[in-house]
């Protein structure tokens, strides 16, 4: 009776892991994406019967056609020994593959104008800077590099390969990379974004010592395809957390296999 509410998932020689040990470990870890993938899956479903979103008879076969050829499943023979080795059924796949076609589907009922509105408002957080930085341990030496290249002329590159203590960037003339907001401290990034290209801020107090920041480029945010299929993710996100809020969710099972005896 016990294996049957409390399966094995998993044994390691004479090692069982149990469904409970694994929920357990998430939990602890705070992990509960199995959870929320098969939220997700119950909602899309729900929300598909609830619009009368309908799958095709063509539609399906395009689906498993395409299935089949992902996994060079080319005979009845090869399909039946796949679905044998992961003891499922043929039904249990044609469902997954209308789990797929309805996210598609929920996808592309996403618009073009919620795209750019969405784009508009995570503008700030999609700019980017080519930033190169040179890192020293006293506020004088950076001051003194600082001067050097302002009033001097001297080359930033080339004070960053001779002064910089960061070991992992000096060797590319201080190139930290293409960087956003999120990527910098709250309180470097205004200053960074503020400032013009080919200039030089600092030095500025950092964790590990003093900073000079060269900005070498602006990258401003633009609506490419890339762009463009991170907007609908994030987007079909947010509707299936809305979705969640208006339903009632709870996890009896998990709990049950939980709960302390």
């Amino acid at each position: 009776m016990a294996d049957l509410i409390d399966p094995v998932i998993i044994q390691i020689n004479e090692t069982q892991i149990r469904l409970s040990h694994i929920v357990k470990s998430m939990r602890a870890a705070n992990k509960d994406s199995l959870h929320d993938l098969f939220t997700q899956r119950g909602l899309i479903f729900q929300i598909a019967q609830r619009e009368k979103i309908k799958i095709s008879r063509d539609e399906l076969q395009k689906g498993i056609d395409q299935w089949r050829y992902k996994n060079r499943l080319e005979s009845v023979e090869d399909t039946e020994n796949y679905l044998s080795q992961r003891n499922i059924s043929f039904t249990d796949m044609v469902r997954e593959i209308e789990y797929q076609i309805l996210q598609e589907r929920l996808k592309a009922q996403i618009t073009v104008e919620a795209v750019q509105t969405h784009f508009a408002s995570q503008k700030l957080t999609s700019e980017r800077l080519e930033i190169c930085w040179i890192l020293v341990n006293e506020r004088d030496i950076a001051e003194e590099i600082a001067m050097q290249i302002r009033d001097g002329g001297r080359d930033f590159y080339t004070l960053a390969r001779q002064y910089s203590l960061d070991e992992s960037t000096r060797p590319a003339s201080g190139y930290l990379g293409r960087l956003g907001r999120r990527d910098l401290p709250n309180d470097i990034a205004p200053l960074l974004f503020a400032a013009e290209i080919e200039t030089v801020i600092g030095p500025i107090k950092v964790e590990t010592g003093y900073a000079l920041y060269y900005i070498q480029q602006h990258c401003p945010a633009v609506l490419d395809e890339a762009t463009k299929a991170r907007c609908v993710r994030e987007l079909y996100q947010l509707r299936l957390r809305r979705e969640a809020k208006r339903n009632h969710i709870s996890y009896p099972f998990l709990d049950s296999i939980c709960t302390e005896e």
